[in-house]
């Protein structure tokens, strides 16, 4: 990768993995018989908070917001509880999540088509890390689905390089951000994952509690995120709504970029997002779009090859 690339990953970006947007996310937890059950199997120390998911559930369902993270901005007497709602949710789907042709949308499928371009022209993994050198990712989700499909492509790509005892949850040679924090650290046992998904349920979800943040609980922006995106050539939106909390948080409602690529998935945008979004990178070289994460990192990485989906090129 010759230039500096920065990725930054909404929810729309894990739905091929079978991983909610934001309603979709508020179906499984005021509706989703698998969730409901899940909680009712946690152990007795976390039983406590059974009557309380029950009521903040109702209380989620009548007040009709799409997004829980915005229904407990609005409703921080709510945040624990919420919180375990949101852990509990997305480590069912973590548990769930299948990748390359067994995902949801394999025709969809950008992390294997990202690995594929880094590990364009290698031989051993140095030649990979070699490759991955100048790319940075920024994610506003939770879970850890990248981290987790990234470390078995590594690892059973580069086999003699990672035999089961050489392995390490450290093995992703480039920057992945979580902004929000995340359903907390992978962790290995003999060569494998031990902790992705429902795995260990009490541990799991206590502990992502204390990893997770609500958009109302750091208000301040990013430094770390502003500038990961402000140092790159090539700035790539994915399945990112363009939230004005957001915004905010990686600095962007108040700083312009200068001479940056940015790059947008607008799936589902509507023209006046569009044109919002239009005015926000004003300031850089070149907006790009196109409708999903895939075709618009194949627009950029296959430039010679025949684009079979609309594009739109804007430069300022």
């Amino acid at each position: 990768m010759d230039q500096i690339t920065t990725l930054v990953v909404g929810a729309g970006a894990n739905v091929p993995y079978g991983f909610p947007t934001a309603a979709g996310l508020r179906h499984s937890i005021i509706g989703n018989e698998q969730f409901s059950d899940f909680m009712h199997e946690m152990p007795l120390e976390l039983q406590s908070q059974l009557n309380r998911y029950q009521e903040y559930r109702e209380i989620f369902e009548k007040s009709s917001l799409s997004s829980i993270d915005n229904h407990l901005t609005k409703n921080p007497q709510y945040l624990e509880i919420g919180k375990y709602c949101i852990a509990g949710s997305l480590l069912t789907y973590e548990s769930s999540s299948r990748f390359r042709e067994k995902s949801n949308y394999p025709k969809e499928d950008w992390y294997s088509f990202l690995f594929n371009v880094l590990n364009k022209g290698t031989e051993t993994f140095d030649d990979f890390v070699e490759n991955c050198n100048n790319l940075n990712v920024i994610t506003f989700n939770y879970d850890r689905s990248f981290e987790m499909f990234f470390l078995e492509s590594i690892w059973h790509t580069f086999t003699k390089e990672f035999p089961v005892d050489k392995r390490s949850v450290e093995d992703i040679p480039f920057t992945i951000h979580h902004v929000y924090g995340s359903l907390g650290d992978l962790q290995l046992v003999n060569g494998s994952i031990s902790n992705y998904g429902t795995v260990n349920p009490e541990y799991r979800i206590s502990r992502a509690i204390q990893e997770i943040k609500i958009i109302d609980e750091d208000r301040e922006y990013d430094h770390d995120a502003f500038s990961l995106i402000d140092t790159a050539d090539d700035v790539f939106f994915l399945g990112f709504g363009f939230d004005d909390q957001n915004l905010e948080r990686l600095g962007l409602d108040s700083k312009t970029l200068n001479g940056v690529n940015v790059y947008a998935s607008i799936y589902s945008q509507k023209k006046n997002d569009i044109n919002r979004i239009r005015n926000l990178f004003r300031g850089s070289t070149s907006l790009h779009h196109t409708k999903t994460c895939l075709e618009l990192l194949e627009n950029h990485f296959n430039p010679n090859s025949e684009p079979n989906f609309w594009l739109e090129v804007e430069s300022f």
